[in-house]
């Protein structure tokens, strides 16, 4: 046991396993260790600025130009495209197809006519009442009740052919111009409505009984009926009157200065895949128009260019406005 006891008295007594007193002040205040200043030469403080002046300058010029060009485009949609959708006054059956597609037609010209016999004959017929009336109110040489009675009997005649000849044109589609034909959805013995030319896009087909047993979930239950059919109205005969297209834009009252008739802009149409075709302010109007947005003025944009495919009347377009037009 005394042995035991000198060798601990000996282990505390080593100098070099006792931590000193500095030591452990220093670890108690939990100081650190610290690493030279790193000295930096005037060089690299000039470098240092001119890179963060750099950088605020590219940070300006970008915010300038998006607010130049969020300034310098106007949004609007497609107002008139040229084309004019032509169909029958009256429900009946397609009888000829007098075009073709690109072919250029002429105003007034007879594009397409529908079968009516009937009233073919009836207005022949009130024709020849017309002129028999005309020859014999010409040889009338009685008394002025007789000339009287015939001239009424004239006027009922001509009447009675204009409301045939109306009800004829019903029947039959003339260019309102001069155009080219750009579609033509019609063939002879189709019916026809005013509406247009019905075309079906699909046919449901019957749906197969349900299993009698089945671990999966019932789906929803969905009709059975065969014979369901959906249609798109054509019209008969698409024309294109004009060589191009407009854009009605709203500009903002902050803005309208700087649009003006005759500058060029840039017009896209994304849902049509059209970009920036060449085009031209024709029109600014002059009374202003009170939007959620606030006053705002419109402005007609032209497109003369052609294209294979021209924009829908409605599809929203972006107008770009070019510098120094």
């Amino acid at each position: 046991m005394a042995a035991s006891l000198f060798r601990d008295q000996r282990v505390i007594a080593d100098p070099r396993r006792v931590p000193s007193s500095s030591a452990v002040r220093s670890r108690a205040r939990g100081t650190r260790r610290r690493w030279p200043a790193r000295q930096t030469t005037g060089v690299q403080r000039v470098l240092g600025l001119l890179i963060a002046a750099a950088c605020a300058l590219a940070c300006c010029w970008y915010v300038h130009r998006v607010v130049l060009a969020d300034a310098e485009v106007m949004t609007g949609s497609v107002t008139s495209t040229g084309v004019v959708n032509l169909n029958f006054g009256a429900a009946g059956v397609v009888a000829r197809v007098l075009v073709h597609v690109g072919e250029h037609v002429r105003e007034n010209e007879l594009l397409a006519t529908e079968a009516a016999p009937e009233e073919t004959a009836i207005e022949s017929a009130d024709a020849a009442a017309v002129t028999a009336d005309k020859e014999q109110l010409a040889a009338q040489d009685g008394s002025a009740a007789s000339v009287a009675a015939d001239r009424a009997q004239l006027a009922r005649d001509e009447a009675k052919l204009a409301a045939d000849r109306q009800a004829i044109a019903q029947s039959r589609i003339v260019a309102p111009a001069a155009g080219t034909v750009t579609a033509v959805d019609a063939e002879p013995g189709q019916t026809a409505a005013p509406a247009g030319i019905a075309d079906y896009v699909g046919q449901s087909a019957p749906v197969d009984p349900p299993p009698l047993f089945s671990l999966l979930p019932e789906d929803p239950e969905v009709s059975s009926r065969s014979g369901v059919t959906g249609s798109l109205m054509l019209p008969v005969i698409q024309l294109r009157t004009s060589p191009g297209w407009e854009v009605l834009v709203l500009v903002p009252e902050s803005s309208a200065a700087a649009v003006r008739a005759g500058q060029a802009v840039g017009v896209s149409v994304p849902a049509a895949g059209l970009t920036a075709v060449q085009g031209s302010i024709s029109e600014v109007l002059a009374t202003p128009v009170t939007t959620a947005e606030g006053e705002m003025y419109e402005a007609i944009v032209t497109v003369t260019s052609l294209g294979p495919d021209p924009p829908l009347d409605g599809m929203t377009a972006n107008v770009h406005l070019k510098a120094g037009s």
